[in-house]
């Protein structure tokens, strides 16, 4: 029955909008038909996000491995506190419970996860090591079922440089887009192509040459994903398009071994991680007079913001090794392995790390606030995961706790 009639539509809308998290929104999404109406409407969830800066997330995946084994724990589902959903009815059991598991592989990755979807993937080798063949499994957690992609098969000479991933398809079973990038391992490695599977046409990977020589996977983000590609360039692939787009980086940022990494901000915007000279972290976003630019946007000095980061590490006879690992929107972990600064017989600088320090914190890139954390935490990646939309009348007794 619906309690507010002499409301008009657009006016009821804008309630909705306003809503304070998804879980609400779930909630008046079973009051009525007509309110189940509006917000299972195209568009509706857009709006909602912009106005909220929130998608339905129900959750997260962390832990890559989710074979059960006795040494080797499931994945961990955490449900966002917004939703106060019951993380079991996200469990992947279902995935061993059937037939997927009949190759028997070592482990299964989650390589990526987009709307309700997540994307699972291994490799199998024959015997005599000349071929491969890449196994997909695309599945919608909380409705329990899943697709088996054909399996991306090749010759040893190619290997996986990047991927796979989902590309902006569609967000269920029935339309959904994959990309793998891959290299040729022995004649020429800077020859790399594109592969792509889309469920809703061909149901085949397809391949495509890629007008690139040297590719550095840096991260991706909702929207696209970013290779470092040589010098001060970088490479984007849309995700709606697979279509390649390049931007630059100031000349001064053009070094691989400065770790070029791409985190997601809050604001859904890609940021490039840079690690400076002398303990610092360089952080750039897309120029607001040309979106073919990056522009440098801060520097922090890790001594400043990481608890016990001393500025000794990063002079005199003391240095440290920096990497940096994206896990989640806005959030890095940075591990540093602190050493002697040592001159060989031939005049070479090396660092001595034999009886150094290894520290590890995860650091917000926004707000600057970072902790210690295990020196593990870098394999803590996020797969955020949200709940199947339009959502389905009376969903409110299937996903919370009510």
């Amino acid at each position: 029955m619906d309690c507010m009639p002499s409301i008009p539509d657009d006016v009821l809308e804008l309630i909705l909008l306003r809503l304070a998290s998804p879980r609400h929104l779930i909630h008046a999404a079973s009051t009525s038909k007509r309110w189940h109406r509006l917000i299972a409407g195209d568009g509706f969830l857009r709006r909602f996000a912009s106005v909220n800066r929130q998608q339905l997330v129900a959750g997260s995946y962390y832990d890559s491995s989710i074979i059960p084994a006795v040494n080797r724990p499931s994945p961990v589902f955490i449900p966002s506190p917004s939703t106060a959903i019951d993380g079991s009815r996200f469990s992947l059991d279902f995935l061993w419970s059937d037939d997927m598991c009949s190759f028997d592989p070592l482990c299964w990755t989650i390589s990526d996860s987009r709307g309700s979807l997540l994307l699972l993937s291994f490799n199998t080798y024959e015997e005599d090591c000349s071929s491969w063949s890449l196994r997909v499994v695309v599945c919608e957690p909380f409705t329990r079922r899943y697709t088996i992609v054909a399996p991306l098969e090749r010759s040893e000479i190619w290997a996986i440089h990047t991927g796979p991933f989902f590309l902006d398809a569609g967000d269920d079973l029935s339309s959904f887009g994959l990309v793998c990038v891959l290299c040729d391992r022995f004649y020429d490695r800077n020859r790399h192509r594109a592969v792509t599977f889309t469920s809703s046409e061909h149901r085949s990977w397809r391949e495509s040459s890629i007008d690139r020589e040297s590719m550095s996977f840096m991260g991706r983000t909702r929207s696209a994903l970013y290779w470092h590609v040589g010098e001060s360039t970088v490479a984007a692939m849309d995700r709606r398009t697979a279509e390649f787009t390049s931007s630059r980086l100031p000349n001064t940022e053009e070094d691989y071994w400065k770790g070029h990494r791409v985190v997601a901000g809050r604001d859904c915007e890609a940021r490039i991680v840079v690690d400076g000279a002398g303990g610092t972290l360089k952080f750039f976003a897309k120029s607001q007079a040309s979106r073919s630019q990056w522009d440098l946007e801060k520097i922090i000095h890790l001594y400043n913001v990481l608890p016990g980061c001393d500025r000794s590490y990063f002079s005199g006879h003391r240095d440290a090794c920096i990497q940096v690992t994206v896990t989640d929107t806005a959030l890095i972990v940075i591990e540093l392995q602190v050493g002697e600064r040592l001159v060989t017989d031939t005049g070479l600088n090396v660092i001595n790390l034999q009886h150094g320090l290894s520290l590890a914190y995860c650091l917000d890139v926004e707000t600057m606030e970072a902790k210690r954390v295990s020196e593990v935490a870098f394999k803590d990646v996020a797969f955020p995961c949200e709940l199947p939309w339009p959502p389905t009348f009376h969903a409110s007794t299937e996903l919370l706790h009510v």
